[in-house]
């Protein structure tokens, strides 16, 4: 049972090993790629928090500097279902990945 309630989980976290301004902006650009509505960005005393909002679904993401190099992000969900919420929160964090491999590949063949 705790196998599934962890895969079932409305919540994803991930460390990067980069500092926390270009893992933010690459998580702003996969929620504007993914046609999530962001709510607003806040500084808090670890890092950043961006509120963001689909149809169905309420999602906060929390990036917090591990140290100067690297950042730990978490995307919960608040919805009914969690089914649908966990795999938009792994989508999340799957897409801010994609798009900081090709921004940091694209910055070393200039």
């Amino acid at each position: 049972m705790g196998l599934w309630a962890e895969e079932r989980s409305p919540v994803a976290d991930r460390a990067f090993d980069h500092p926390l301004s270009l893992v933010k902006k690459a998580a702003l650009d996969a929620l504007n790629e993914m046609n999530i509505m962001i709510l607003d960005s806040q500084s808090t005393s670890e890092g950043q928090t961006i509120l963001a909002a689909t149809f169905d679904l309420d999602l906060t993401i929390d990036l917090s500097s591990i140290d100067n190099d690297r950042t730990q992000v978490r995307v919960s969900t608040h919805q009914d279902s969690n089914a649908s919420g966990a795999n938009t929160a792994r989508e999340i964090l799957d897409q801010t990945e994609r798009i900081m491999r090709v921004a940091l590949n694209a910055g070393n063949a200039a």
